[in-house]
């Protein structure tokens, strides 16, 4: 990311954001003239993550839960999206 050696992964949020010049998930939701819809990727390799319960808080804050799915190729990360955020309509229950 901007022509620097490190991984994703091993970058704070405030590093992420000064390199790469992006907005928090926070910013997206609350902008005006962002989309209608969004689709969260949740990208984790781990059952015990606290990613889901973030983007949850996150969404939740935001009153975006009709405007935002929530998906994943780890089960694991949607089942902890759904515990973490049970009133979180999941699409495919």
């Amino acid at each position: 990311i901007a022509n620097r050696a490190d991984r994703v992964e091993e970058l704070s949020a405030a590093e992420l954001m000064q390199a790469a010049d992006v907005p928090t998930l926070a910013e997206v939701l609350a902008d005006p003239d962002g989309t209608e819809f969004y689709n969260l990727e949740l990208k984790s390799k781990e059952v015990e993550d606290t990613l889901a319960p973030a983007v949850a808080e996150v969404v939740r804050r935001a009153g975006a839960e009709s405007r935002v799915l929530v998906s994943s190729f780890n089960p694991f990360a949607l089942w902890k999206m759904q515990e973490a955020y049970p009133e979180f309509r999941a699409p495919c229950s």
